[in-house]
Formats: C-alpha cells, sequence, structure tokens
C-alpha cells in the first residue's frame, strides 16, 4: 500500500502543478499581467510536492489507526481542506512581493488575487487522485 500511496501523491503533486502553471499561463495571456516571478514552476512543484506529501502521510498514519478506511478518508480530506483554507489567510498576512518584470510594476496588490486559487490545487489533485486508492 505505501509504494502505490507512494505513485498516487507523487502523480497528485505533478498534476497540481501542471494546473497551476496551466493557471499561470492563461491568467498571464487574458488579463496580461505575468506573475510568474511568483509562481514558478520549482515553486510550485515544491509547494504541491511538500502539501500531497503531507496529506498522504497523514492518511497513512489515519488508515493505520483507523480501520475503516471511508472515515480515514474523509477526517484527511478535512484536514487538507482545512489546511488549504488556512494556507489563504496565511498568504494573505504576507507582505505584497516586488516584481522585476515590468508588465506587472506597480500591481503587486493583485498578487493575491492570482495566488490564491494556486492554494486549492493540491488539496483538489490529492483528493481527486486519492480515488485510486480505493479498495475494491
Amino acid at each position: 500500500m505505501f509504494i502505490r500511496l507512494f505513485i498516487i501523491t507523487a502523480m497528485a503533486a505533478f498534476f497540481g502543478t501542471a494546473v497551476g502553471m496551466a493557471y499561470n499561463a492563461v491568467y498571464a495571456k487574458i488579463l496580461t499581467m505575468d506573475f510568474s516571478e511568483g509562481a514558478s514552476f520549482s515553486r510550485l512543484l515544491v509547494y504541491n510536492m511538500m502539501f500531497c506529501f503531507g496529506t498522504a502521510l497523514i492518511y497513512f498514519a489515519f488508515s493505520k489507526a483507523i480501520k475503516r478506511d471511508n472515515l480515514a478518508s474523509f477526517l484527511t480530506n478535512f484536514i487538507a481542506a482545512g489546511a488549504a483554507i488556512a494556507l489563504v489567510f496565511y498568504q494573505l498576512t504576507l507582505p505584497d512581493p516586488t516584481f522585476k518584470n515590468e508588465s506587472v510594476q506597480g500591481m503587486e496588490s493583485y498578487y493575491n488575487t492570482f495566488f490564491i486559487p494556486i492554494l486549492f490545487f493540491p488539496a483538489l489533485s490529492w483528493m481527486t487522485f486519492k480515488t485510486l486508492l480505493k479498495k475494491n
């Protein structure tokens, strides 16, 4: 189970990163504000890996402690959703970043509007890929 959990968690993290990069590209194309400095591939990958593997560790602990898989899944998803919401409030307390990119200079206050949806991508990708762990 651990190897399968590891592979599915890695898939969820890479999927969350891919969705984040696609969101970044669409946001830059439609609104002509390129915040890719603040949401680079490496930053998104590290964030998604940390979130997804942390959630997988919690799920693994719950599934060993609680024999009912449905309850372990519910508790894990509840904690993951709560963590994503908590990260939104944390992001709002951070100071606005300074960008070198000329297209976004003077628009740093819009960075939170751009970045907040990205905070939910790892939780959503974990919940999506977690269904592959269902026992038959």
